[in-house]
């Protein structure tokens, strides 16, 4: 109806949102917020041609060899944001921007997203979430950067504004970053006792019992746990969760994290060949997909 009557701003508005819809194609949802940023952009309508570039970078990091486009969409969603003079805007498309330098292995370009992050919060009336978001960046690249202790602290300073806040959803989030870190240093031999990754990933799976947070993400990091604590049977029933979560869906999930936890079940029973064939599979992928740093 919008292009019949020649109403440019509603059909840009409409495609940016129809190109998110879990019920089209990947080719369809591309194509419809394409055309969403062209007739917003030569319109000259820059808060439809935000939200189209900022739904088209979601869209594009999960295909394979989209993270660099993923990146540049994210941040020509932050430079109209700027121009707007909206510094929501422009902080929540470099949120997703940073997140993707971070996985690129740019950390340097994390961190210069990062410093106009803290400035953009500055300029809010609230600046409280703003600050929660940079500083979950922060600590994942304090971690990256082999600040360990201090990546840790801050993930759990975090944990305890969520908890504080009763912000269920963000706590869901950080609790599986937190349980990654502990992961990492438990890997490294820099973590004592492990029992407490156990009770986070627990916590994560009371939420999502209430509908809150990631179906597939804590049943992994449990899968990993028992296999490292030679637990196989355990291991084993929380992969099959996993697993059935994704059943019917073409996602990532296959090739990468439900492999990862493959491979260390079955390195856990001593398939070690079959282990180093699921890491290959994985790396493989994340190559394809543009992920250096997993």
């Amino acid at each position: 109806m919008a292009e019949k009557f020649n109403d440019i701003a509603s059909q840009a508005d409409t495609l940016a949102t129809y190109g998110i819809l879990k019920t089209i194609s990947t080719e369809e949802a591309l194509e419809a917020l394409e055309k969403s940023v062209t007739l917003a952009e030569q319109a000259g309508y820059h808060g439809i041609a935000l939200r189209a570039y900022h739904n088209l970078a979601a869209v594009t990091g999960s295909q394979e060899g989209g993270r660099e486009a993923s990146r540049k969409y994210f941040k020509m969603a932050a430079l109209l944001g700027r121009k707007r003079g909206v510094a929501t805007e422009e902080h929540y498309s470099l949120s997703g921007a940073v997140g993707f330098a971070r996985a690129a292995g740019d950390l340097d370009e994390a961190e210069e997203y990062l410093l106009r992050m803290d400035e953009l919060a500055k300029m809010m009336a609230d600046p409280k979430p703003a600050a929660f978001v940079n500083n979950g960046h922060r600590a994942a690249l304090w971690f990256m950067r082999g600040k360990w202790e201090d990546g840790v602290a801050l993930i759990r300073e975090c944990y305890q504004e969520a908890r504080q806040q009763e912000d269920w959803n963000s706590l869901s989030e950080v609790l599986g970053d937190l349980v990654t870190a502990l992961f990492e240093l438990d890997l490294y031999g820099q973590l004592e006792d492990n029992s407490e990754i156990e009770d986070l990933i627990s916590e994560q799976i009371d939420l999502l019992n209430n509908g809150i947070g990631d179906p597939i993400r804590p049943y992994l990091q449990m899968a990993i746990l028992k296999a490292r604590q030679i637990r196989i049977p355990e291991a084993k029933t929380a992969l099959e969760i996993a697993d059935q979560t994704v059943v019917g869906k073409v996602t990532p999930w296959r090739d990468s994290y439900i492999g990862h936890a493959e491979a260390q079940v079955a390195y856990a029973e001593g398939h070690y060949g079959e282990a180093v064939n699921i890491l290959e599979r994985v790396i493989a992928y994340y190559a394809r997909l543009g992920a250096r740093w997993s």
